[in-house]
């Protein structure tokens, strides 16, 4: 007579993917102004802008800050003029009204050398200001006084 073997437990298969790491990060930032703080990790390009966009608009309607630093320094930003008109768009019918100032902290490799993408934004309603100075941006962004428009 065989012995009968106790019921084997499922082991976890490997799905043969590995987790992503995120790629868009945000925190509230804690000072005399506090402002959150979204980090992005990717390729900024037509194909992704607005899934990009997204997961930043969601982190800022979850943390419900009034200013936002969006810091692209771990990205690289390929967008074309349209693209900057269209992300324009989404930015000020997503943020007017709900969001006080933006700051966009780019890569001077990455700004582009038409003033286009601050005075876009800003004149839809949303203070905009996009540099490559750390300093200039944290600045700018909790000063108490209201930004020029």
């Amino acid at each position: 007579m065989k012995k009968k073997h106790p019921a084997k437990k499922a082991r976890p298969r490997a799905s043969g993917k590995r987790a992503k790491a995120k790629r868009v990060l945000a925190k509230t930032v804690e000072s005399p102004v506090p402002f959150l703080e979204v980090v992005i990790r990717e390729r900024v390009t037509e194909d992704s802008v607005v899934r990009v966009f997204e997961q930043v608009r969601d982190e800022v309607r979850r943390h419900t800050s009034k200013r936002v630093f969006v810091d692209l320094r771990e990205s690289e930003v390929e967008l074309t003029i349209s693209d900057m008109t269209g992300l324009a768009k989404l930015v000020a019918a997503s943020f007017a009204g709900v969001i006080d100032r933006l700051v966009l902290l780019l890569r001077a490799q990455d700004i582009p050398a038409e003033k286009f993408f601050e005075p876009s934004v800003s004149s839809r309603g949303v203070p905009t200001l996009a540099t490559s100075d750390p300093e200039e941006a944290v600045y700018w962004l909790t000063a108490k006084r209201k930004p020029a428009r």
